[in-house]
């Protein structure tokens, strides 16, 4: 949707400063003297009103307020100018409670058996949360001090395991308690010949395998890949990249594991049985995140560039790599993770470097249109890109995924929120207040444009 013109006295004016007591809606225009207007949701007159007579001059009375709703399924943007920032009226963000530690909120993993509740891992805060997408309500499970829970990943038959990177275990979490099952625990630490004892592995994302069962690990400190076997033993895989720094995992269309190594610059596969071979980024040093199979079930997998600002695809068949660049706002943005919605869209996010944080600037969920999937290497001519811009900044992105109401859920790690994008269901309604002082009175026209760009739709008052 998008919120074109007003027109006063028959000449058009494009919407463009910011005058809005709401965070998440910034644009508005003063309609001439005397008038105003305001894109938000629906408040109470009440409170508009006194907003309004503490910024009129002194002795101005406020004639009216008329509302016009418009039903929207999509950013709000400027049609004559739609790089302009704009915090999405789609964008919720929920702030996290913990009892202690840095800010440190990680990965978002919807309920297998739950649908509608997501767990959320407070790695510095040794706890996880409980958040309930339907009611917002957010509770918080504290687990063992130097736990560092990071990776959460479920069974097929909804088990939920968690990895305790500073502990090196991996451990089933018990919804009732709130505990991990002490007899579910299995110690992922190396065992070297010659060694004093034990070396941690720092299990830090864990997935599925294929069968369902077995749990593969990334090792952090090491850089092995750890397999957890049905029978609870433990097999490590080294690669061949030292100190490649593998960083995260995902089941692949081939039934592999296919991996990223943050610091080896590579796309890893491991086979069931150990095999492990590497693929070379054509970025340098482009420190890849996170990866996903391809949302068509085609044989790819997809995967975030953090350094590269790119989006890659890597066929699992013959290993080649094609990469994307995503369109950014500064020059100081990295990316974080990805996920599909139902449609095949692709969606990053896109923030500011906090180790590079000058000039400042706004953080965002990138929409990269489905027309992705098919696109040459290289080129997104054809591809849609909309920017969500949070309201908050300094976020340190972290992770994003689709949940099963068709929505988008992501994490902030710096700001230690939980969010989501409405994508999959109707958005609050949006409303154009326009505020009338005196005796002016001036003529409103709004158009909207819908989502698919076809239909437009006008309020004349």
């Amino acid at each position: 949707m998008e919120l074109v013109r007003f027109s006063q006295s028959g000449s058009d004016r494009l919407l463009r400063n910011v005058f809005c007591p709401y965070p998440e809606f910034r644009r508005s225009e003063r309609l001439g003297e005397g008038a105003s207007a305001v894109l938000g949701r629906a408040p109470d007159a009440a409170g508009m009103r006194s907003y309004l007579a503490a910024r009129s001059r002194p002795g101005a009375s406020i004639r009216s307020i008329e509302t016009s709703f418009l039903a929207s399924s999509e950013n709000v943007r400027n049609l004559a100018d739609r790089q302009w920032p704009l915090a999405s009226p789609l964008l919720t963000e929920y702030p996290l409670t913990y009892s202690y530690g840095d800010p440190s909120t990680h990965e978002i993993v919807e309920d297998t058996l739950h649908p509608g509740i997501f767990w959320i891992s407070g790695q510095l805060h040794d706890a996880l949360v409980r958040f309930d997408s339907t009611t917002g309500v957010r509770t918080t499970y504290q687990l063992d001090s130097g736990a560092k829970p990071h990776g959460i990943t479920l069974n097929a038959a909804g088990q939920m395991f968690v990895s305790l990177e500073g502990l090196s275990q991996v451990g089933e979490f018990d919804r009732t308690t709130g505990l991990i099952l002490p007899s579910s625990i299995v110690d992922v630490s190396l065992i070297v010949t010659g060694a004093p004892g034990p070396m941690t592995s720092s299990p830090h994302d864990i997935t599925m395998g294929a069968d369902g069962v077995t749990i593969w690990s990334t090792g952090k400190a090491t850089s092995p890949i750890g397999k957890i076997n049905p029978d609870r033993s433990v097999n490590h895989y080294q690669l061949p990249t030292l100190g490649a720094l593998p960083i995260y995992l995902n089941l692949g269309p081939d039934g592999n594991i296919w991996g990223t190594e943050l610091q080896g610059n590579k796309i890893l596969r491991i086979t069931s049985t150990g095999v492990v071979t590497e693929f070379t980024i054509p970025t340098y040093n482009s420190r890849p995140i996170s990866i996903f199979p391809d949302p068509l079930g085609r044989p790819y997998m997809w995967f975030t560039e953090e350094a590269g600002h790119k989006i890659g695809k890597i066929s699992t068949t013959t290993g080649v790599i094609e990469e994307f660049q995503v369109p950014n706002t500064q020059s100081n943005m990295i990316l974080a993770s990805l996920a599909f919605d139902r449609d095949g869209n692709l969606y990053t996010h896109s923030y500011v470097n906090h180790n590079s944080a000058t000039p400042p600037g706004p953080d965002s969920i990138v929409k990269l249109s489905r027309e992705i999937l098919f696109a040459a290497a290289g080129d997104l001519s054809h591809v849609q890109v909309t920017n969500y811009q949070v309201p908050s900044r300094n976020t340190v992105f972290h992770r994003i995924a689709l949940g099963s109401d068709g929505n988008m859920y992501f994490t902030e790690l710096a700001t230690d929120n939980a969010g989501r994008l409405l994508v999959g269901t109707a958005p609050p309604p949006l409303s154009i207040f326009t505020f009338q002082f005196g005796m002016s009175i001036f003529e409103q026209t709004v158009v909207v444009r819908t989502a698919d760009d076809d239909d437009f739709f006008a309020r004349d008052d």
